[in-house]
């Protein structure tokens, strides 16, 4: 498969288009889920915290968005999503492990981090601008594309070892003085 990308197009909706790309055939049947931090107990059984007030279920696909600093919970056991999309803000998501198909850090999206556990396909993309950091015991098995910032605190943080590794970093670290390896085995 051949890409271009036409003059004027930005990176932004190129990724926008891309992660559209990547979407099941029956994308008419998923259901987003945007937060809204509605209630002070910041977790996502809590349907006031999304848009709508809808609770989430399993195939959502969430976004998280706007200038935020907050620390969320997945209290879902089993949650199992399309895609979780950070628009931009600094969101950190804790709580119960969560099997997901994608994850989508937009350009210029801020600074995120997943320390749940993810399983599932997984496949990430960072976009330019933006910084996504894991930490969990992740078995995720997807391709990470980074062209962003990538934090990956604990030697599980990037999934499966199976798994197809890309980066294209702008900056990797987890303090100022950090040192990176990477090695394939």
């Amino acid at each position: 498969m051949r890409i271009r990308i036409a003059a004027g197009f930005s990176t932004s909706v190129f990724i926008a288009l891309l992660a559209m790309a990547m979407l099941p055939r029956d994308a008419e049947a998923i259901a987003v889920r945007t937060w809204v931090g509605n209630s002070d107990n910041w977790v996502f059984s809590d349907p006031t915290n999304w848009n709508g007030n809808t609770p989430i279920a399993n195939g959502d696909l969430l976004v998280f968005n706007g200038i935020h600093e907050d620390t969320l919970r997945n209290d879902i056991p089993g949650l199992s999503l399309t895609r979780l999309t950070f628009v931009d803000g600094f969101f950190t998501i804790t709580g119960d492990p969560i099997q997901v198909d994608d994850i989508v850090v937009d350009e210029n999206g801020g600074y995120s981090t997943v320390t749940a556990n993810l399983s599932g396909f997984g496949r990430t993309l960072v976009g330019k601008g933006s910084y996504l950091g894991l930490s969990g015991a992740n078995t995720f098995t997807g391709q990470v594309d980074v062209a962003g910032g990538l934090v990956a605190s604990s030697d599980k943080a990037l999934g499966s070892t199976a798994a197809r590794r890309e980066y294209c970093p702008v900056g990797m670290s987890s303090s100022p003085d950090a040192t990176l390896g990477l090695s394939q085995s």
